[in-house]
């Protein structure tokens, strides 16, 4: 079975802004044509979205109908918070944009929603709109978790179900570096490899934007396949190596437009924060987030997701590098999410959306299991690591990068490998609220040395391309 050139759903695609050209439509070495839209449009037939996304639309209908797009710009541009409801609709407006079956079950169920154009134009200044308030004054809590919750809900096409405790990872990218011409390698895409030696790990990402690697494209280019065309083949593949890497685009459309627009809107807030798994499988979060976002924002609109009945989550952290090299450099006031966003020479410290690589130290959230908020400063002592005998910064090209993840992968270079283990360290760590991430990373730096890691990652390769197609359903 194969996609039609025009899609399924008649003359035109059921999905608005098809992103076009490489890496999003690409010819495998086997000749097959693999392209991001053709999949969603399989995925969202197979999976029964259609009638899904008309049930979720019902489900919110007073929500929906009550914020209209004037409301919603009305509400932001007079300094105000949209609170979850608002939020919720305001990401209901913006997936429309991009979302023909969407429009279809929004117009279908009384919402009142304009043509053509002028429908992509308001879901364009939305973002935008959030986004100036984010590098501005911040987006809260509620913000964050309404936007997220209409994402999963009703434009993200497929959500996996394993009925387990999954490790789930993603970033925000926006990183400032540490140098001029410097970048960290694929941290988050070589942490989830071999966090998936301690559970079932999920991977969420796209292609890149405005970095030079995005995580789909560090998997993509060692041979591993994104193209899932049922939920049985996403299950499978994580069944069968307790890992799975699922990409932005082929499972949702709201993404493409910050694709389209090249450029950042809160949608590198959104994209990582809804990992498209099932609502009654437990989470251990973890997301990098960059200098706009405090950390415990994103604890806090993961609480309310919680609440909400969205996402279950066993824990969960949010986490940021900074440039100070010494606890005494960091003022305390930076723990706190208001003190932080209204200080521009506070935010002005987070240079990257990864735990940073010593001798610099990370700023992160938890949500432990006991339900508490814990948010501190961790220097690389703690993991057990010597600035001298780590580092993670490498030139900003694609070369430069696909080769330390590389080496990364073969275990050779052990200053990368050190760098490397500090993520899932973290991670593994959360449910005690960072406590023995020391004892964690030397767990993981073994998993990585002996070979463990690489084998893994070899194994997923050969899985998705078993099992991935769009071809094969």
């Amino acid at each position: 079975m194969t996609c039609q050139r025009r899609g399924w759903f008649g003359k035109y695609s059921a999905f608005d802004l098809n992103l076009k050209g490489e890496p999003y439509r690409r010819e495998l070495p086997s000749g097959e044509v693999v392209d991001c839209s053709q999949v969603l449009e399989t995925l969202a037939l197979i999976s029964g979205y259609h009638e899904r996304v008309k049930e979720g639309v019902l489900n919110r209908k007073e929500i929906l109908s009550a914020y209209d797009f004037h409301t919603l710009d009305g509400i932001l541009k007079g300094g105000e918070n949209l609170n979850f409801e608002a939020a919720y609709a305001a990401g209901a407006l913006i997936a429309a944009g991009s979302n023909k079956v969407l429009q279809r079950s929004l117009r279908e169920a009384g919402i009142n929603l304009p043509e053509g154009v002028t429908l992509l134009l308001q879901a364009v200044s939305l973002l935008q709109v959030l986004a100036a308030k984010e590098s501005l004054v911040g987006l809260s809590p509620e913000e964050i978790a309404g936007l997220t919750a209409a994402v999963l809900e009703l434009d993200t096409v497929l959500r996996v179900g394993v009925g387990e405790e999954v490790f789930a990872i993603g970033g925000m990218g926006g990183d400032k570096g540490f140098g001029k011409g410097l970048k960290t390698f694929s941290v988050s895409t070589l942490a989830s490899i071999a966090l998936a030696e301690f559970g079932e790990t999920h991977k969420h990402h796209s292609y890149s934007n405005t970095s030079k690697v995005g995580g789909q494209n560090a998997v993509e280019i060692f041979g591993a396949r994104s193209d899932f065309a049922s939920p049985k083949q996403f299950e499978r593949v994580l069944s069968m190596v307790n890992l799975l890497m699922t990409s932005c685009h082929m499972i949702r459309t709201v993404h493409n437009i910050s694709h389209i627009l090249k450029g950042e809107t809160v949608n590198h807030i959104i994209g990582p924060l809804s990992i498209p798994q099932k609502s009654d499988d437990s989470l251990i979060l973890a997301i990098g987030v960059n200098h706009n976002v405090h950390p415990q924002t994103v604890i806090e609109a993961i609480k309310i997701l919680r609440d909400q009945g969205i996402q279950k989550y066993s824990a969960a952290v949010a986490f940021c590098g900074l440039s100070a090299r010494d606890s005494s450099e960091v003022p305390r006031e930076i723990l706190n999410p208001q003190s932080y966003y209204a200080s521009r020479g506070l935010r002005e410290l987070v240079r990257l959306d990864e735990v940073a690589p010593p001798p610099y130290l990370t700023l992160a959230s938890f949500l432990t299991r006991q339900g508490e908020v814990v948010t501190r400063v961790i220097t690389p002592e703690e993991f057990g690591v010597e600035g001298s005998n780590c580092q993670g910064l490498v030139e900003n090209s694609f070369e430069a990068i696909v080769k330390a993840n590389q080496q990364v992968l073969l275990g050779e270079h052990e200053p990368f490998v050190n760098y490397t283990a500090m993520t899932p360290a973290l991670v593994l760590s959360a449910k005690e609220g960072g406590e023995g991430v020391g004892e964690y990373f030397q767990q993981v730096r073994e998993v990585i040395l002996d070979g463990r890691m690489n084998r893994r990652f070899k194994a997923y390769i050969e899985a998705t391309q078993q099992v991935c197609g769009i071809s094969r359903i």
